[in-house]
């Protein structure tokens, strides 16, 4: 395998930026659900306790624990989960730089009913990807494929 840092063309940042803008979106939509999540179950427990006649079905104490421990949790995921893809693609955007790696076909598939065709390779970062069909033609097994993708969350960005 040979790899080399290139910069990012301007095709590939847009994609890179529509790609961090949608996933910020996202990343607001979970948080605020589960925000409603956090605040609703322990009050659903409260009501599933008064249905057992409890008499301390609605104890602020309990609420205000249950609430704090699922934030918590919620925090600590959304936090993992930002930290794992939001960031490497935000760091990605900044910097504006990919890689581009050299790697052997291992192995060729043209899904008839589809009409697509896929190069299999032996990248740590990506197993298959989309082909056209001139180059599933052109292309053999065994033969040197250029994929880049981008240098920090390794999103695919093409082939050459």
């Amino acid at each position: 395998m040979y790899a080399y840092t290139d910069s990012l063309s301007a095709h590939e940042y847009s994609y890179l930026y529509n790609l961090l803008s949608s996933q910020r979106k996202v990343y607001y939509r979970i948080f605020n659900g589960c925000m409603v999540v956090c605040f609703a179950v322990p009050y659903i427990f409260a009501w599933y306790r008064v249905s057992e006649n409890d008499k301390l079905a609605f104890s602020m104490l309990r609420y205000f624990l249950i609430t704090t421990a699922l934030l918590i949790l919620l925090i600590l995921s959304l936090y993992i989960a930002y930290k794992a893809k939001y960031k490497t693609l935000e760091k990605d955007v900044a910097l504006r730089t990919k890689e581009v790696a050299t790697y052997s076909i291992t192995k060729k598939v043209k899904i008839n009913h589809s009409n697509k065709c896929y190069f299999y390779v032996e990248s740590p970062v990506i197993l298959s990807f989309e082909v056209s069909e001139k180059d599933f033609n052109a292309f053999g097994l065994g033969d040197q494929i250029n994929i880049e993708y981008a240098t920090h969350s390794l999103e695919y960005l093409g082939y050459f």
